[in-house]
């Protein structure tokens, strides 16, 4: 058993994390209350940096790398590794491989109440994993349209026709 130095609740040493330069081996805060103290510190520390902060993360998920970790998120359907992934962004043209629209043509606009910032990934065949032969660089409208309804095929024509809408818009 050991006295918490925050809380000053007795504790076993079990509810301490090992440290081998201490007496028991153990440090002097309980988890919990180290825990609290963690969490406070990265509130202040958000709050202090919030805007740094908020930039660099833009800036990460901007990046291939950022862009990787995202699909990260959808582990099981990726089947390529960073480094594959990160040459093949690096080598695309920033065009939708829908409706051939350039990237920098939408950065900005908004879409589905978000504002767009780069062109997505998408997979041409949405029942096969994220991998080389199976990813493109898309729009956000024509990856919402095709969702898992078209093909990679079918939505090429759908996305001719979204371009002709587009070009006549501006008109």
């Amino acid at each position: 058993m050991k006295r918490c130095k925050k809380c000053k609740l007795l504790k076993p040493l079990k509810d301490f994390d090992k440290h081998t330069n201490m007496k028991d081996n153990h440090i002097s805060i309980c988890k919990e209350c180290k825990k609290e103290n963690n969490r406070k510190y990265q509130q202040k520390y958000w709050e202090k940096n919030k805007e740094k902060l908020s930039i660099k993360k833009k800036e990460y998920f901007q990046s291939p790398t950022g862009i990787w970790s995202i699909l990260r998120e959808n582990r099981s359907k990726r089947k390529i590794s960073k480094e594959d992934f990160v040459k093949w962004y690096d080598n695309q043209l920033r065009r939708c491989a829908y409706c051939n629209i350039e990237e920098k043509e939408i950065i900005g606009t908004i879409f589905k109440k978000r504002k767009v910032s780069r062109l997505q990934i998408d997979r041409k065949n949405p029942n096969k994993s994220y991998q080389k032969n199976n990813i493109v660089l898309a729009c956000p409208q024509c990856n919402w349209m095709k969702g898992s309804y078209f093909n990679f095929n079918q939505m090429k024509l759908i996305g001719q026709v979204l371009k002709k809408i587009r070009k006549n818009k501006i008109k």
